[in-house]
């Protein structure tokens, strides 16, 4: 132990004079162990950790489907009647709860705050295990009927709207216009899984599932499907899933059959099927294949970082030429040489993985940061004691790795002869197939990491710049909610009109359209048929709009027209619909003219114009059921929607003077007193958070990018600098000779030419061998491209040639006498 303690004495004063070495390699191998760390605790928690819920593996959510003739055109919904069907189904489930969601206000509050406002059955909080920092759940007390006003907070809501106010508990509070108790406020920990789409941000409060709406005869409607009303359930022990799915698809198929009203000569062959989706495929997704790429990517930058440390401590170990000679001649043998190297990078080590812990601490909160919309379980993340022991781990490991390959360059015999030829010709040198060796080893990890970013990037920017189908410069989404008594459609109509003209006539307002939704949310969707003898259903949004929609948002007509006044007044029985549509209704043939049948209503509807498809991105795609049901839109005329209770509005305002949101409710309100500004978006700030995740990943592939290919520039050249230095003198003899710097540079360019081919090679055999075994999991995100595979390469060749041109720099640029001396 006390040789221990010499060498580590011995190893920390030397380190204490090389203070740039101790900086390269401490900070290159911290960072990059941080970020490999950080990736580890996440797809540990992902793959490993059990779900924070009681018995998680019998929870799953059970979302009802549609079926025309057996082809399902509509998935993941349930009707409020066919919710509750379910909610009571026995014996196949042990426990059940009800859920919807919306958006209400809280009257109560100054700022009148538009909250995310969740309606539940009381098992909603013991199926999640819900824990409280105050009060209480819902229990019997608020089951389904009882209609007890109370409140359950969320930690967020409670601290940003209510100062969180210990006495909270007990307060009342207005949301929608009604009162309600607050009864507990959930614990911060809490991270509530996503049970409806992408636009489901979690819940700022829980009201009692009484409360979703106030139209009784909704409740009833076995045909009003709504995908933001689910079902959570917990498993009995007795039956599998499958067992499950069948028997409760009977249950509900039949109850659906039987309260389904139709006149009899116009029976459409509808049925309902259950299925079921446990609590990890809702709630991880396909975040695992996610972060597991982003760790295979940390992986091999950390590769990158240890070749060129390795490098570092190579050159390092021919520095200490003199000092290991000294040892050597005083009796010190291979393994006293080997212990002190090895104290020196244990002692670097250590000096690493304290960079290590702090970078995986702050990368916990960055990753909160960048990711907590796309990423789950980001809120279990901790440095535990298990983190900490595998960072020490691996540095000890790394440090064990690099001194033996170090110090194999060290041989003995040599060190000894060296002291007997005065040092001249004898020195420590790195071979030439170690630095050719360490050369490919960079080029290949380096531009299999680079090539792939590039992939990545790509198909992220694609979907950042692809153009949406619609101007959005200049476009704005306006909702208002009416609080005064009750409208009959004639005076909601009137009042929507009255706003729209009131709107146009401001001066900085091009143009208004009333609408259900804006382009890239649904106002609802369902099934398509054309009017013939197969009713083969095409699954379609659904838009209630005005004759203006189509100039305001800059959608293209391609052929018919768009709607009159008079049609949009009348709700008349003609539509617009998009090309994709058209397509799949009437292939190979217009479909100007023709009729179809829109879900399960039994009148027919015109069509009398085909405007272009929109391009949205995913997660647009998502929320409006898939890429190919967003692409399908069908526009009714109408100045409201039955499904919607807002005034919608979309404005074309000027591009330099965006709308002001109190400006806007100042002149509303002076014309209808009992209108409140529900929400103004304007259509750039929506685009951007719809490719918010093709932003994050694209800064985070950005960022591996730029860091492998500073790590792989600063690798490259210590290698060929050492290699340039030792034919510094063969190089001052050829320039003395007369030899052009174009020459000198060439020679030693085409020197270097058969590890950079032999590391681009193994790059390329690696990324082909890696593709065929990984392509179903990383379809979607790594998509093979000529484009980017080029620029991939070309980088790693301007990387090369900068690196072995600088070290050049200075022989060819001065007298050859500077390079003949010793």
């Amino acid at each position: 132990m006390k040789g221990w303690w010499l060498e580590f004495r011995l190893a920390f004063n030397s380190l204490s004079k090389v203070p740039n070495y101790v900086l390269a390699v401490v900070s290159t191998l911290g960072v990059s162990l941080g970020a490999l760390m950080v990736l580890s605790v996440l797809g540990y928690l992902l793959h490993f950790t059990p779900l924070p819920y009681a018995d998680h593996e019998r929870l799953y959510v059970v979302k009802g489907a549609l079926s025309n003739n057996g082809n399902q055109v509509m998935a993941n919904v349930n009707s409020f009647a066919g919710a509750t069907r379910l909610y009571n189904m026995q014996p196949e489930l042990e426990q059940a709860a009800m859920l919807s969601f919306s958006l209400q206000q809280i009257d109560s509050h100054p700022q009148l705050p538009i909250v995310t406002t969740s309606y539940v059955s009381p098992e909603f909080f013991s199926l999640l295990n819900i824990p409280l920092a105050l009060g209480r759940g819902f229990t019997g007390s608020e089951a389904y009927g009882s209609e007890n006003p109370v409140v359950v907070l969320s930690y967020q809501a409670w601290q940003q709207y209510f100062a969180g106010r210990s006495n909270i508990v007990g307060e009342t509070i207005n949301i929608g216009e009604k009162s309600f108790q607050v009864v507990g406020v959930a614990a911060a920990r809490f991270e509530e899984p996503v049970f409806y789409n992408q636009e489901f941000n979690g819940s700022d409060v829980w009201l009692p599932i009484d409360f979703r709406h106030d139209d009784k005869q909704a409740e009833n409607d076995w045909g009003a499907m709504n995908p933001f009303i689910t079902v959570i359930a917990k498993l009995n022990t007795a039956i599998s899933k499958q067992q499950a799915e069948s028997v409760m698809s009977d249950k509900l198929n039949t109850a659906f059959a039987e309260n389904l009203v139709f006149p009899e000569d116009q029976q459409l062959p509808f049925s309902m099927s259950v299925e079921l989706s446990d609590f990890e495929q809702v709630i991880l997704g396909d975040s695992r294949r996610t972060v597991l790429l982003l760790l295979v990517g940390a992986l091999v930058l950390l590769l990158i970082a240890l070749s060129n440390v390795l490098n570092l401590m190579l050159s390092r170990t021919v520095q200490k030429q003199k000092q290991l000679t000294i040892r050597a001649i005083i009796g010190a043998n291979r393994w006293h040489l080997f212990k002190s190297i090895l104290a020196e990078n244990l002692l670097l080590m250590s000096a690493v993985s304290l960079l290590s812990v702090m970078v995986t601490w702050l990368g916990f909160d960055v990753l909160r940061n960048l990711a907590s919309d796309y990423l789950p379980r980001l809120a279990e993340m901790e440095l535990g004691v298990s983190s900490l022991a595998l960072t020490f781990v691996i540095a000890a490991c790394m440090a064990f790795v690099l001194s033996v390959l170090s110090g194999r360059i060290v041989e003995y015999s040599r060190l000894q002869g060296s002291i007997q030829s005065s040092g001249k010709g004898s020195g420590l040198q790195i071979s030439p197939r170690v630095r050719m060796w360490l050369i490919s080893s960079q080029i290949a990890l380096t531009g299999l990491l680079i090539a792939a970013s590039m992939n990545v990037l790509k198909t992220a920017m694609d979907v950042i710049w692809q153009e949406p189908g619609f101007g959005v410069d200049g476009l704005s989404y306006l909702s208002l909610n009416y609080r005064g008594d009750a409208l009959s459609p004639e005076e909601r109509g009137q009042i929507a009109l009255n706003i729209k003209e009131l709107l146009v006539s401001q001066p900085n307002i091009e143009g208004v359209a009333i609408s259900s939704s804006e382009p890239t949310r649904s106002s609802g969707g369902g099934s398509v048929l054309r009017y013939s003898d197969d009713k083969n259903p095409v699954n379609a949004m659904f838009t209630n709009t005005d004759q203006d929609v189509f100039n305001v948002i800059e959608q293209p007509l391609i052929e018919g027209r768009t709607f009159s006044a008079i049609e949009v007044r009348d709700s008349a029985r003609v539509v617009v619909i998009t090309r994709a549509l058209a397509e799949a209704l009437y292939p190979n043939e217009s479909a100007l003219g023709k009729a179809l049948l829109t879900n399960m209503n039994t009148a027919l509807y015109q069509i009398i114009g085909v405007v272009e498809n929109l391009n949205l991105p995913p997660l647009a795609q998502a929320s409006l059921g898939g890429a190919d049901m967003a692409e399908k839109t069908l526009y009714l005329p109408g100045l409201f929607s039955p499904t919607v209770e807002e005034f919608r509005y979309i404005i074309r305002g000027q591009s330099q003077q965006p709308l002001r949101q109190q400006t806007l409710l100042d002149t509303i309100t002076r014309a209808e007193p009992d209108m409140r500004l529900w929400s103004l978006e304007a259509a750039t700030q929506r685009q951007r958070q719809l490719v918010s995740h093709e932003l994050m990943l694209s800064k985070v592939t950005l960022g591996l990018t730029i860091m492998s290919m500073l790590l792989a520039g600063v690798g490259l050249y210590g290698v060929l600098n050492y290699s340039t230095q030792l034919r510094r003198y063969e190089l001052g003899t050829r320039i003395s000779l007369g030899a052009a710097p174009s020459d000198i540079v060439k020679l030693v360019f085409i020197s270097n030419l058969k590890p950079l081919l032999i590391g681009m090679t193994i790059s390329v055999i690696a990324g082909v061998v890696a593709y065929g075994m990984t392509r179903q999991y990383i379809e979607g995100i790594f998509v093979p491209d000529l484009a980017s595979l080029s620029v991939a390469a070309l980088c790693m060749v301007m990387i090369a040639a900068l690196s072995c041109y600088l070290p050049l720099h200075t022989i060819v640029r001065q007298w050859p006498i500077h390079s003949l001396r010793s």
